[in-house]
């Protein structure tokens, strides 16, 4: 623990800056979005969320961002118009150069995007400055790499929160050593016998239990914190939208308390089923190996989310949806592990504890890998 503690401190004074351009913000053209109402016509949207319709209009004055780049950014397809004109199908993210665009259409053009079902939270329009930081120049569009999710707000609360992880986690270590050791021995956690006897007879929801409990919360809560903020399903999650260091302090906090309530109500889970199904002694171990599988997972899935946005500036969409989706699956690995392991300590038939582990295991994990895959799709 204390080797992952300094190695990551390492990481952050030794990252490289990404100094070849700076990248700035100086429009969000959200404010200037209008709507069609059935009653007055073409009218500004005042509030996003009362947006109605299957079209969003974009009026974008030219002539006053010369030398700027245009960004525009939708997560799912939309139609672009301009007039009565069909310009493209567009999904994703494209720059254009505002001075090329003045060349075709003049000082001011009128963008229309149309879907279906068009969600204006999956829509961003903005107008950046890129510069040279070296010598101070604007960098032509087909020139510029962007990381086109770069927020520092983000960056800053990921850094924060790994750090209050860490933190935490060093914590336990020094005053819980051997629980620390437990909880995080590999071998142990893969093997398909039980091995762990100290581990097992200790009580599930002491108060040591449950500060590990809530390590693996927090752990988990910012793992779904990058997964979401750097995926292009981010729009879909309006509860994760946040501006200001502060609020994305607040989200990732109430991401950990309410998975650690999550926890709580698997072991209510499993004590019930336990009491149903007649089945004496699986209590430690069923849900001792549930929280210890989760906290190796989550731990490796951190240290290498932190790699891939702080050290190989990887900031694809696609690759934090792909890894999304692997997180799902790995989740079903986790239910035939457990598995295993419980019919190799157990006397009782396999359909029985087939039974079991059908209520307290793949029930629930239909229930998430159905939700998850739906968003992620």
């Amino acid at each position: 623990m204390k080797q992952i503690f300094f190695g990551l401190i390492f990481l952050l004074a030794v990252m490289p800056a990404r100094a070849q351009t700076d990248t700035m913000k100086i429009k969000d053209l959200s404010a200037e979005w209008r709507m069609r109402s059935s009653r007055d016509g073409i009218i500004p949207l005042i509030n996003i969320e009362s947006f109605s319709g299957n079209s969003l209009f974009i009026p974008i004055p030219l002539s006053e961002y010369r030398g700027n780049l245009l960004r525009l950014y939708s997560a799912e397809e939309v139609s672009i118009f301009q007039g009565d004109k069909l310009l493209m199908l567009f999904q994703g993210e494209k720059w254009m150069d505002v001075d090329s665009l003045r060349e075709v259409y003049g000082d001011s053009v009128i963008y229309t995007l149309y879907n279906r079902r068009l969600n204006p939270y999956s829509i961003s329009t903005e107008i950046y400055r890129i510069t040279d930081v070296q010598t101070s120049r604007m960098i032509r569009s087909d020139q510029v790499i962007i990381d086109a999710k770069e927020k520092s707000d983000i960056r800053n609360v990921l850094i924060f929160t790994i750090l209050l992880i860490l933190a935490f986690a060093t914590v336990l270590y020094y005053y819980y050593p051997r629980m620390v050791r437990d909880f995080f021995r590999l071998t142990r956690a893969v093997s398909l016998r039980e091995l762990d006897e100290n581990l097992m007879k200790t009580r599930p929801l002491s108060l040591v239990n449950l500060f590990f409990y809530l390590l693996e919360s927090m752990l988990a809560a910012w793992v779904l914190f990058v997964l979401v903020q750097y995926s292009d399903f981010y729009y879909r999650f309006n509860f994760m939208h946040f501006e200001g260091f502060g609020r994305g302090l607040f989200i990732w906090a109430r991401l950990a308390l309410v998975i650690f309530g999550l926890l709580m109500l698997k072991y209510l889970l499993v004590r019930s089923f336990k009491a149903l199904f007649h089945i004496s002694g699986f209590l430690n171990s069923h849900f001792y190996n549930y929280i210890r599988i989760g906290l190796l997972f989550y731990t490796v899935l951190a240290l290498f989310l932190f790699a891939a946005i702080f050290t190989m500036h990887i900031v694809d969409p696609s690759f934090y949806r792909g890894l999304m989706i692997t997180v799902l699956i790995l989740f079903g690995l986790r239910a035939v592990l457990i598995y295993f392991k419980l019919m190799n300590e157990s006397s009782h038939t396999i359909l029985h504890l087939f039974s079991y582990l059908c209520a307290t295991e793949l029930i629930p994990l239909v229930i998430v890998l159905s939700w998850g895959i739906n968003q992620t799709m």
